[in-house]
């Protein structure tokens, strides 16, 4: 499997997978600008991006989706070298801690085997959302 970064053309492809998952849709211009697809033969299996902080040292991977019609064991491992790619990058740029919040337990799974460390397993994500969703 090949990563690539991600990129405006990829919008149309990536957009439907999160609702795909059972997700709403996510309007793709709000995502970050450093994300990362991840492709095999068949195409794109898997995609994630990069939140990093004002000051550098911290960041969090946000978004990370995979193919909905890819086999079961084609998206973890795809999903696997997205993230692997993403840490790397941050390593790079010397940010210190990388964040990642889920309630999916294979997600979780996927970055405990990538040696991510569960910190607090009862705290609730909240958002709130200026103008016009």
């Amino acid at each position: 499997m090949e990563t690539r970064p991600y990129s405006q053309s990829d919008h149309d492809a990536l957009g439907p997978w999160f609702i795909e998952h059972g997700f709403e849709a996510i309007d793709m211009n709000l995502m970050p600008p450093l994300g990362i697809v991840v492709e095999d033969d068949a195409g794109p299996q898997a995609a994630a991006w990069m939140y990093i902080s004002t000051c550098g040292k911290t960041a969090i991977i946000g978004w990370p989706v995979t193919n909905p019609e890819a086999k079961p064991v084609v998206a973890a491992i795809a999903l696997n070298k997205g993230i692997e790619v993403l840490n790397k990058t941050a390593c790079d740029l010397g940010i210190s801690i990388v964040h990642f919040y889920s309630a999916n337990e294979g997600l979780l799974r996927i970055f405990k085997r990538l040696g991510f460390v569960e910190t607090d397993t009862n705290a609730t994500l909240m958002m709130f959302f200026n103008g016009d969703k």
